[in-house]
C-alpha cells in the first residue's frame, strides 16, 4: 500500500476551471404568486451543479452554473396531485452567474465565499403530467473550505471536492397550473 502524502500548495492557479458538485438545497422564502412558504410547498432537494469559471485574479472567480435538483412536494400542492391520482415530485433547474472569493487560492486548503443569482424553474408534477410550474429569479449564498486532493495530468488544475451550502433564498414571481 503506497503511503499517503500531502498535496503541495498550487504554484499557479488555473485561469479557467470547471466543476461538478453534489449538494442539498433547503427551500426558504415564499412563492410570490401565492404567498405560500417555499419550505411548506416542497422538500429539501438533492442537487447536481455544473459550473465553469474564469479567474481575472487568483482570488476572484467569475462563473456560470447550471443546477439540477429533485425532491418531493408537501401539502397543499401535493393535495392537488393526490386528488388527480398521484403523488407529486419536485424538479428544479437553475441557470445563473456567481462571483466566488477564495482566501487562499494557492493553499492546499482554500476557504471561500460566494453569492449567486439566476433564473430558476421549479416544476411540481405527477405521473399524469399535472403540474404546478414556478419561474423567477433566485439568489443564493455559499461559504465553504475546500482542499486539493489531486492534480490532473493534462492541465495541472486541482481536482477537489466542492462543498456548497444551499440557496439562501428564492423568490418566485408567478405560478401557473397546467
Amino acid at each position: 500500500v503506497p503511503a499517503e502524502r500531502t498535496v503541495p500548495p498550487l504554484e499557479i492557479v488555473p485561469v479557467l476551471q470547471g466543476g461538478v458538485s453534489l449538494g442539498l438545497a433547503i427551500p426558504v422564502g415564499r412563492l410570490d404568486a401565492s404567498g405560500l412558504g417555499f419550505g411548506s410547498a416542497v422538500s429539501p432537494q438533492f442537487t447536481f451543479t455544473f459550473e465553469g469559471s474564469f479567474r481575472p485574479v487568483a482570488e476572484l472567480e467569475l462563473g456560470l452554473f447550471m443546477l439540477l435538483g429533485g425532491g418531493t412536494s408537501y401539502a397543499p400542492l401535493n393535495d392537488h396531485c393526490i386528488a388527480a391520482g398521484g403523488w407529486c415530485d419536485a424538479f428544479d433547474l437553475a441557470l445563473g452567474f456567481f462571483p466566488r472569493w477564495s482566501f487562499l487560492p494557492r493553499g492546499s486548503v482554500n476557504p471561500w465565499v460566494s453569492v449567486s443569482g439566476g433564473l430558476e424553474w421549479l416544476s411540481v408534477t405527477n405521473a399524469y403530467h399535472d403540474a404546478f410550474d414556478y419561474t423567477g429569479w433566485g439568489v443564493g449564498a455559499a461559504a465553504a473550505s475546500c482542499c486539493a486532493v489531486a492534480r490532473t495530468a493534462a492541465s495541472g488544475a486541482p481536482t477537489a471536492p466542492r462543498m456548497k451550502w444551499p440557496t439562501a433564498s428564492r423568490n418566485w414571481p408567478a405560478a401557473r397550473a397546467f
